[in-house]
């Protein structure tokens, strides 16, 4: 089994934007777990065969494709082809092309 762990060793909060409040809270997918805080923490784990990453840090920032996030000293972007939004009661959105339901 591959086990590949990423944690970030820095990072600087940032509060989440006003117009990307939906984002908040805590998602789950297809092999996916994803946590946004309103602080900007941001926690994901990943688990796909036999593969598994996990990231522990903040957003960096948010664009017109998704958002970044410091891994280390590195930005890695999260693709969102479908921004947070209610379909039929429940909260989904799409990252890296995993269709996410918000947990309440």
């Amino acid at each position: 089994m591959i086990v590949v762990l990423i944690f970030s060793l820095i990072g600087c909060s940032k509060d989440i934007p006003q117009d990307k409040q939906d984002f908040i809270g805590e998602w789950r997918g297809d092999g996916v777990f994803m946590r946004i805080y309103s602080s900007g923490k941001f926690v994901y784990s990943r688990r796909n065969g036999s593969s598994r990453v996990s990231i522990n840090s903040y957003i960096s920032e948010f664009n017109d494709d998704g958002f970044k996030v410091n891994v280390l000293i590195v930005n890695t972007g999260f693709k969102v082809t479908m921004p947070p939004k209610e379909v039929n009661g429940s909260w989904v959105m799409v990252v890296d092309g995993v269709r996410l339901i918000k947990q309440e």
